[in-house]
């Protein structure tokens, strides 16, 4: 009695083994084609918190250059991570927690790390500067597929004229694109202060964009005006930087253009 129970024991393990071994399969096997069949629909997807869906996250960048758009579809279709680059004056805040950081940390927990990789490139110089030094170079072998651009306005400002600005932007551009030719540049002005002739350098960057077909991004219409001294509120003494209040209103304006909405699980 005891050899046949032995016996039975034996077959009723070897069972429940096969069953567990089956299940597991087949369920690897589903999630493996779902994967694939995710990649190439060219679909951003990726597993919500608690692991019952999938979220959509192409409308999330549905404001970013066309190009950045398609670059990030691939990426993931390649796996691989997306490389994001912000690049600027002390203004991004860096060392501070400033807009960049709050930046950085926003999209990967929105995209996952293992989607998007960001880098932060601050550099406390003009821009004539930023190419005399070599700087250009540095973010070039990086080789991102989206730059966030701040071309050091503030810091030009009183040194360094717009034209001379404008030229030094177009050789930036031309330097990344030597690494990757489809990488997308965004320009974005420096923090506004309250000054007489800067405001009209920084239009004069809008308007330059404009002409050679260069996304722009202006944070300024939610700062207070540049004549109103309630905008020293917003910056630190020397209006040199932003401060906690000033990096907290410009975040909110990238949040709003590189996270465009969010979208519940399937």
């Amino acid at each position: 009695m005891r050899t046949f129970m032995t016996i039975l024991s034996v077959l009723a393990c070897t069972v429940l083994l096969a069953c567990g071994h089956y299940y597991w399969k087949n369920k690897t096997t589903v999630s493996a084609q779902n994967t694939v069949n995710e990649k190439a629909s060219g679909k951003v997807v990726k597993t919500d918190k608690a692991g019952k869906g999938s979220i959509d996250l192409s409308p999330l960048s549905s404001k970013w250059p066309k190009e950045a758009q398609e670059s990030f579809k691939q990426s993931i279709a390649d796996g691989r991570k997306f490389k994001f680059a912000i690049v600027g004056s002390e203004s991004l805040g860096k060392e501070t927690g400033g807009w960049s950081i709050l930046l950085s940390k926003t999209l990967r927990e929105t995209f996952g790390d293992n989607r998007i990789e960001v880098r932060i490139f601050e550099y406390p110089v003009n821009s004539l500067e930023f190419a005399q030094q070599g700087h250009m170079g540095e973010v070039a072998q990086y080789v991102p597929d989206l730059v966030l651009f701040e071309p050091f306005n503030e810091n030009d400002n009183g040194f360094v004229n717009p034209e001379d600005n404008h030229a030094t932007i177009m050789s930036f551009i031309s330097a990344l694109k030597a690494e990757n030719n489809t990488v997308s540049v965004i320009i974005q002005p420096s923090h506004p202060k309250v000054s007489v002739y800067y405001p009209g350098q920084v239009q004069e960057l809008e308007q330059f964009a404009e002409r050679e077909g260069l996304p722009y991004i202006n944070h300024w219409p939610n700062w207070p005006d540049t004549d109103n001294n309630e905008l020293r509120n917003y910056v630190e003494n020397e209006q040199s930087t932003p401060n906690e209040k000033g990096h907290a209103i410009w975040f909110e304006t990238l949040k709003e253009y590189f996270i465009a909405e969010k979208q519940s699980s399937n």
